[in-house]
Parts: C-alpha cells; sequence; structure tokens
C-alpha cells in the first residue's frame, strides 16, 4: 500500500516520530506542542511564559572514601585508590557537571539540570569503576555517597543537606566498622 493511500491524518510525519508524539498536539490554551513535551511530563497549560523562568532540578553529590585517614601519600596503595576514585568521577562528569575536592578521599559533585534518578546513574558508574579497587585494599574500603537535589532553591541548600546526609553515613560506617571482629594480634 502506497503512503498516499493512508489517510492524512494516520500519516506521520518523520519529525513528529522522531519527537514520539503521532502527530502534533495542542495543549488547552491552543498552543502547538510537541512530542517531546509529553515524553519528558506533562506539557505546561499556563501559557504565560513561566516555562522559560522554571530552573532545572541540580544535584549535589558528595563522595567520600571510607576508611581509616592513613595513605595521604599519593603512591601508598590508598593514595592510588583514592585518585582513581576521582578520576573516575571526573571521566563520568559532563561537560556542565563540577566535580571540586574537599580533602583526601571526599568530593563534591554538582550535577547541573540533573534529577536524583540521573545522578544515581551516574554515581552507579563510578562505583562500578572504583569500588573493586577499594575493597583488595587492606582493611577494604567503601565509597558512601548522599545526595540532594534542589528544586527551585539555592544550590547551597542542597549541598548542606547532602553533607548531613554523608557525615551520618559515614558515623554509620565507622560505627559498623567498630562492631565487625578483629584478628587478635600475637
Amino acid at each position: 500500500m502506497s503512503s498516499s493511500a493512508i489517510p492524512a491524518r494516520r500519516r506521520q510525519p518523520q519529525v513528529e516520530q522522531v519527537t514520539g508524539a503521532p502527530w502534533p498536539s495542542r495543549t488547552a490554551t491552543g498552543r502547538a506542542v510537541s512530542g517531546s513535551e509529553w515524553i519528558i511530563g506533562q506539557p505546561s497549560l499556563s501559557g504565560s511564559g513561566d516555562d522559560e523562568t522554571a530552573q532545572p532540578p541540580t544535584t549535589v553529590a558528595l563522595v567520600a572514601v571510607s576508611g581509616p585517614d592513613e595513605g595521604d601519600e599519593p603512591v601508598s596503595p590508598v593514595g592510588l585508590a583514592v585518585a582513581a576514585v576521582e578520576r573516575a568521577l571526573r571521566g563520568a562528569a559532563r561537560g556542565t557537571d563540577r566535580v571540586d575536592v574537599l580533602g583526601t578521599g571526599r568530593y563534591r559533585i554538582v550535577l547541573a539540570s540533573t534529577g536524583e534518578l540521573a545522578a544515581r546513574a551516574y554515581l552507579r558508574r563510578v562505583r562500578a569503576i572504583t569500588e573493586p579497587l577499594l575493597e583488595e585494599l587492606d582493611p577494604p574500603r567503601r565509597l558512601v555517597v548522599a545526595t540532594a537535589t534542589a528544586l527551585g532553591e539555592p544550590i547551597g541548600r542542597a549541598g548542606d543537606i547532602a553533607e548531613r546526609r554523608l557525615d551520618a553515613l559515614l558515623d554509620a560506617a565507622r560505627s559498623d566498622d567498630d562492631l565487625k571482629p578483629r584478628a587478635v594480634p600475637d
């Protein structure tokens, strides 16, 4: 059957197929809506132009290597593992993301225009690269991660929330390490 035999309403223009909508649609205000707006979420019905001023979510992630603080020397096994964590963080980051070193084995990542789920996917990639290296250390280390997303509020507030979460997770990791049985020296 040729495309000219298909009624015009059923034919789908190539552009609309790419965006996901079968054909252009209109909102309640009569404004044309592309298919990508339907994929991302409900289209704006305000029609007042507030869409341009809305700020996308920004997620702040704090990452720390848990364990004793020895190994500040870059040539120690711990120092090499911490350097691998930083390389993984920077390698997985996009051009709009910012990775800051807060201290040895402690990092702050600002993921611009990123929600919580996308930030978690970023951190899963980093974990997949670094956790095998950290587990080989004696004693084994862990990557501790805390995130907070800023939705229309200052990024500093999200950073403070992530900092409190990371501190609580590190305290819990320390208490777990204290409860594990250790070998008694001869």
